[in-house]
């Protein structure tokens, strides 16, 4: 918070951004914030919290596009079996053979083995759709890759979706054959 509050008050002023992130990457300037924490570690195997975060979005879960790992930081009472239970139903095919995904969050309650008792905190945290999304575009010519990562946010009936941000410095340089 001190990080990207507006004023240079504060225990970890130094490098501080004063101002919202626009990407996960800028964990990496937060003072006192340890890689291992942001990437995991090796030894002991310990996974690092930055691939299951975003700065985007509102403090809800989408439980059609959380990662297994997302799903059990919901409840002590989702374990791993549940989680790709959860998973499993949403990649499920519906009666027209699409993916049935959730249509509401009360739908948990279908899931095989999902802990009914642990609906009335985690339906709270869920929800079954998202206004913010990114994207990624990349081309590669003799060796060299460029692209652009983009956040789009819907706005809703027939508003056209908005860039809220885009990074179009996303460059690969070649590598030596190994």
């Amino acid at each position: 918070v001190d990080y990207m509050d507006k004023n240079e008050e504060g225990a970890y002023e130094a490098y501080a951004k004063n101002a919202p992130m626009y990407t996960t990457e800028e964990l990496f300037r937060v003072t006192d914030l340890a890689e291992e924490a942001l990437l995991g570690t090796l030894e002991p195997q310990r996974l690092g919290f930055l691939p299951y975060v975003t700065v985007w979005g509102g403090s809800q879960t989408n439980i059609n596009t959380a990662s297994k790992y997302v799903l059990m930081s919901l409840s002590d009472r989702i374990t791993s079996e549940i989680a790709d239970n959860i998973i499993s139903y949403r990649e499920s095919q519906d009666e027209e053979g699409e993916p049935r995904n959730f249509k509401t969050i009360a739908e948990l309650l279908q899931v095989d083995d999902f802990p009914a008792d642990a609906f009335p905190s985690i339906a709270p945290l869920v929800t079954v759709q998202s206004k913010i999304f990114s994207g990624t575009i990349a081309a590669t010519s003799g060796g060299l890759t460029s692209g652009a990562r983009a956040i789009l946010q819907r706005q809703g009936g027939d508003a056209p979706i908005k860039t809220v941000f885009l990074d179009s410095d996303i460059v690969s340089t070649p590598t030596a054959p190994k």
